[in-house]
């Protein structure tokens, strides 16, 4: 494993000087005279980039002196001449010759250069003609590179892009691609602003008045005058200068509230504060929420209002609280520990339905057997259980019918004032988001083919659309969620922006995880739309730089790998190859291993959060014991599950490190941006509930792949990466994926709404429901499911990270 170390480059901007942070071998950081001149960070193509800028020729000669052995330096260049003269009593030195370039590398390596420069000049004559000399005195590129006239090479990689599958020049020779445009002189601070989001993608207030040919003080006044963009407070998740259409749309409560605030002290930020309030959502009123029985937002003194209410007469003795994501019931009062008040059944007891009813668990009655060996065992009794859950479906009726009735509480609270409190509740938590879909006609890509096929190419507005959101993602989380019908084109804009995403600098090496059997198809529709590309993509499929690289060295007469080597071999090439681009399969992405020390990290994480909600269940105060005795035995299964992980993970991570060596890990290989196409293949990830026995909800370990990339998706966005994700059907089973895919793409905005446990999110979107089916001999029974509610809010929720496109588009 190569070992880095981060240092600090202090740098100035047209914005002051601020520092930066790069990852370097940690040799040259704790070694900094092995360095000949002096850590930058300069602007380069894709980008800013660390770089090392040195002084004085003379001084930097000296230094290299100074490292070298005295042996190495004792030679006068003066006495060259004598170089070779034998020294009594020593060896003859050998003499070396400097290795030559054959024909044919040398104009391959022409071609190479003349190739780079039409990509930005649009000119492809000058490759063209080097291509047709090269073509007359050794044939194809292709042919040359498979008879050994050619060795292989990164950069070989573009010249065999030169050349279509038949051996005839490609869209590069042909001039088919997009050159990058030179700035448009304009008027209008509108498009100028577009254009600078497109070059940059942020706000550069010098690059705009080099456009409009004014000084940078007046482009700033204009803007802001205009609500073009808004300068954010400190406090906000981007704070400084932000387009509108950003600052404007997603959390809109939370930068409200910040915005407020700083006007306090700032009344420039007065026009934030207004131009917020008119796109915040309109308030819901009680006819616009429900309000599931044990919703963990609704404050513990209502449901104690409650519950009084269900016991007429009653003023002491009722006590609710909730602890570890759990309701519980405490009764003092001797009078109600035993009350019926019509809720109880002959099985199950009025405070054991009201505290099964708060958490959200159906009660489920069993009889015990004993079976003619002596041996007892559990049968469920399904009439006795169809009572109890009519019963739990009647407190919730009744719940409903209350909370925003205008009976008072216990607490002395009126019920217009409780209406008042439980809509404000609600809407500064759940509706403050603003969709955040983003127009994309602005953008262009440099190197965009402007034919495929024989056939004009252009990518589509929905397409321009997702990649839009692809740069912008969430207000919180770095992640989209491109949902597309099948056949509707998710290829171009994952590719499209990613491409964008490192030519803005915001991103440095992405991988995509595709189907094994698409390997192929996605690695021709990127040279398709990007030829340029070519020494920059590196596809697993690739017979020369690829997995197959090894059946190829043993068709050659070499020693083919192992599979295994050959995999290590691939993932140093990933790591160190200089790759931007890197295309893998699902089962591939899974032999990236995550180094020990972060997957111990996270599963400490992981483990401590279901212990203490396993913990509260093994304390648990519900009277009815057997509706959450299986939910306990669930959660110590999951827990033994995350345990068997944490085994594994080491015994595979002592596997590759045995011997003493460096096997290549997922942090080695530097990825920031992680493309997951088709991702519904991993939707199977095991969550954490004490819900039992609910149709739709995944049981047992869940999928060992699925949880790997939710592992590597959480370390690329707590490193500041990105995750994009592609798929026609999101939700295809069950309710929980959508709790899936929030958890595993926006695990920030979880954490900000208070909903990072199932049972969380379930109590606000979600009810359960018991439901009389037949099985299949025939017989009735019940089976309890869940049901969407709140579905607007939950889809602003997705909103954040999802792009949403329909049949009709």
């Amino acid at each position: 494993m190569i070992n880095l170390a981060e240092i600090t480059v202090d740098t100035r901007s047209t914005f002051g000087e601020y520092s930066a942070k790069y990852s370097l071998n940690e040799y040259f950081v704790a070694h900094p005279e092995m360095v000949l001149g002096q850590f930058e960070e300069r602007k380069a193509k894709w980008g800013d980039e660390l770089t090392v800028i040195g002084g004085d020729a003379e001084v930097v000669a000296a230094d290299m002196l100074k490292l070298c052995p005295v042996s190495a330096v004792e030679l006068n260049p003066l006495d060259a001449a004598n170089a070779n003269t034998a020294t009594p009593g020593l060896p003859p030195r050998p003499t070396h010759s400097e290795p030559t370039l054959s024909e044919a590398a040398i104009l391959a390596q022409n071609i190479y250069t003349a190739t780079k420069q039409a990509l930005s000049s649009g000119d492809a004559t000058a490759a063209r003609g080097l291509y047709d000399q090269f073509i007359a005195r050794f044939g194809s590129l292709r042919g040359a590179f498979a008879n050994g006239t050619l060795t292989p090479s990164r950069e070989g990689a573009l010249l065999l892009a030169l050349e279509n599958a038949q051996g005839r020049p490609s869209a590069l020779l042909l001039g088919l691609h997009r050159p990058p445009a030179a700035p448009l002189k304009i008027d209008s601070l509108s498009d100028a602003l577009a254009i600078c989001n497109d070059k940059h993608g942020t706000v550069n207030i010098h690059f705009i008045a080099e456009l409009l040919a004014k000084t940078p003080e007046a482009v700033l006044d204009g803007l802001l005058t205009q609500n073009l963009v808004f300068d954010a407070p400190i406090g906000c998740i981007k704070p400084g200068l932000v387009m509108s259409n950003d600052y404007l749309t997603g959390d809109i409560g939370t930068k409200l509230a910040v915005a407020k605030r700083a006007a306090q002290h700032d009344s420039a930020y007065a026009r934030n504060v207004e131009a917020l309030t008119a796109v915040l959502p309109p308030p819901l009123g009680p006819e616009d929420i429900v309000i599931g029985l044990g919703a963990e937002w609704v404050p513990e003194e209502i449901y104690r209002d409650w519950l009084y209410s269900l016991f007429p007469g009653e003023s002491w003795g009722i006590n609710v609280t909730h602890k570890g994501g759990k309701w519980g019931i405490a009764i003092s009062n001797p009078r109600l520990a035993g009350a019926n008040v019509g809720i109880a059944t002959p099985r199950v007891g009025a405070v054991a339905l009201l505290e099964s009813a708060l958490n959200n668990i159906m009660p489920i009655v069993y009889d015990t057997v004993t079976d003619s060996d002596g041996s007892k065992r559990e049968v469920r009794n399904e009439t006795a259980t169809m009572e109890a859950q009519a019963r739990a479906l009647e407190l919730r009726t009744r719940f409903a019918s209350w909370v925003f009735s205008g009976a008072p509480g216990k607490s002395g609270e009126t019920g217009e004032a409780r209406s008042a409190r439980l809509c404000a509740l609600y809407n500064e938590r759940f509706n403050t988001i603003v969709p955040r879909d983003f127009n994309g006609d602005h953008l262009t890509f440099e190197g965009l083919a402007t034919h495929i096929k024989g056939k004009v190419y252009h990518l589509k507005p929905r397409q321009l659309r997702g990649v839009a959101k692809m740069l912008n993602g969430g207000t919180r989380d770095r992640s989209a969620y491109l949902v597309y019908p099948p056949g509707f084109g998710k290829t171009d804009p994952a590719i499209a922006g990613a491409v964008k995403l490192t030519q803005l600098g915001l991103t440095r090496k992405t991988l995509f995880a595709v189907p094994k059997s698409a390997l192929e198809q996605w690695h021709h529709r990127a040279l398709a739309m990007f030829p340029g590309l070519a020494d920059e993509i590196l596809c697993a499929s690739d017979r020369m730089f690829g997995l197959h690289a090894a059946s190829c060295a043993s068709s050659a007469g070499q020693v083919a790998p192992s599979s295994a080597l050959a995999r290590q071999v691939f993932l140093a090439r990933i790591a160190t190859g200089g790759w931007r681009y890197i295309i893998v399969s699902h089962e591939l992405l899974r032999d990236i291993v995550l180094s020990q020390d972060s997957f111990d990290r996270f599963l400490a994480r992981e483990l401590a959060e279901l212990r203490t909600v396993l913990r509260e269940a093994e304390y648990s105060s519900v009277a009815n014991r057997d509706a959450t005795k299986q939910a306990r035995r669930s959660l110590r299964s999951r827990e033994s599950a995350l345990q068997r992980a944490s085994v594994a993970h080491k015994k595979r991570w002592a596997a590759l490190c045995e011997g003493g060596k460096s096997p290549v890990s997922w942090e080695d290989c530097g990825i920031d941006h992680l493309i997951i196409d088709e991702a519904h293949a991993f939707k199977n990830l095991a969550i954490t509930t004490r819900m039992e026995r609910i149709a739709g909800l995944p049981t047992g370990d869940g999928s060992s792949r699925a949880y790997d990339c939710y592992v590597k998706c959480q370390h690329v966005l707590e490193h500041g990466g990105r995750v994009t994700a592609l798929s026609g059907t999101p939700l295809t089973n069950t309710i929980c994926e959508a709790f899936v895919w929030l958890r595993m793409l926006q695990p920030k905005l979880l954490e900000h709404v208070g909903l990072t446990s199932f049972d969380s999110f379930a109590s606000v979107f979600t009810e359960a429901y018991p439901s009389v089916e037949l099985d299949c001999v025939g017989k009735y029974r019940t089976q309890t499911r869940l049901r969407f509610h709140n579905v607007p809010e939950l889809l602003n929720l997705l909103s954040e990270a999802w792009d949403f496109v329909r049949e009709t588009q």
